[in-house]
C-alpha cells in the first residue's frame, strides 16, 4: 500500500504530499486542481512510463517520492518503515529510478512495488487489464466453489515439474555415461593396437637403464672400434702376427 506520497514539478503541481488514510480516499476537486496530475505521480511510482510532458513547464525535472507498505509489512504493526521509491524525470524525458536508496530500473519498480497499488480512474483500470491478474481475479471471484480444485491443480501441477526435472536429469545422465562408456571404448581399442604382455612392464624397466645411458654406450663402443681397428689397434696387430 501507498502510505505517503511527495510531488514536485509534476504537470500543474509545483510541490505537493499527499497520505491516504487506510480505508477508502477520495479526492475531490474542480476541473484543474490538479487531481489528474497527482495520479499521473502515482502512475511514475507503479513504473508507468514517463516523457519529458510530465514535467512542470519552465522546471529541470520532475521528482516523485513515496512509501510503500507490502502487504505482509503493513500487518506487522508498523514493524516495518516501509521501502521508499523515487522516481525523477528530467526535462528531456529521461528517467531515474531509486529504490531505499539504491539505483534500480522502472521494471524492478513495477514488479516490487508498483504490484501493490491498483489505480482505477474514470477511464482505466490497470490491475484488470494485466492479463497476468486474470486468472487471479477470477479465482478470487469463484471463492470456496473452485478452492478445492485449485489446489487439487496446483499440487499436481508441481508433481509434474518436479517429474520433468527428474526426467531431465535422468537423460542428463544416461547422456554422460554414453559419452564415458563411448570414450572407455575408445581407449581399450588403443590398448588393444599396442597389445602389452603381461611381463612387459618387467622386460622394459630392465631395459630402461641401457636407454637413458644410450649416448655414453654408444661413445663407449665407438671408442672399442677404433681402439681394435684403428692404425696400430689389436686387429692390425693380428693381422701383422698371422702373416708372419
Amino acid at each position: 500500500m501507498l502510505d505517503e506520497l511527495h510531488v514536485q514539478n509534476v504537470a500543474l503541481i509545483r510541490e505537493a504530499t499527499f497520505a491516504p488514510a487506510q480505508g477508502l480516499t477520495v479526492v475531490t476537486g474542480e476541473t484543474g486542481a490538479g487531481k489528474t496530475a497527482l495520479l499521473s505521480a502515482i502512475k511514475l511510482l507503479v513504473g508507468e512510463r514517463a516523457d519529458a510532458s510530465t514535467v512542470r513547464e519552465g522546471a529541470q525535472g520532475a521528482v516523485v517520492e513515496g512509501r510503500f507498505f507490502l502487504p505482509t509489512e503493513a500487518d506487522a504493526d508498523n514493524a516495518s518503515d516501509g521501502h521508499i521509491a523515487c522516481r525523477k524525470v528530467s526535462a528531456d524525458g529521461r528517467s531515474r529510478v531509486s529504490i531505499d536508496g539504491s539505483m534500480s530500473t522502472v521494471r524492478q519498480l513495477a514488479e516490487q512495488l508498483g504490484a501493490t497499488v491498483d489505480l482505477c480512474g474514470q477511464h482505466e483500470h490497470q490491475h484488470l487489464l494485466k492479463p497476468a491478474n486474470h486468472a487471479a481475479m477470477l479465482d478470487a471471484w469463484a471463492g470456496d466453489a473452485v478452492a478445492s480444485a485449485k489446489a487439487a491443480y496446483i499440487e499436481a501441477f508441481n508433481a509434474e515439474q518436479a517429474a520433468a526435472a527428474e526426467l531431465a536429469r535422468v537423460r542428463e545422465a544416461s547422456q554422460a555415461s554414453a559419452a564415458q562408456l563411448e570414450e572407455a571404448r575408445f581407449t581399450l581399442a588403443r590398448i588393444d593396437e599396442v597389445n602389452p604382455t603381461i611381463d612387459e612392464y618387467d622386460e622394459l624397466m630392465a631395459e630402461l637403464p641401457k636407454i637413458e645411458n644410450a649416448e655414453a654406450l654408444a661413445q663407449a663402443s665407438d671408442g672399442a672400434y677404433w681402439s681394435l681397428s684403428g692404425d696400430r689397434g689389436a686387429i692390425e696387430a693380428v693381422n701383422s702376427a698371422i702373416a708372419s
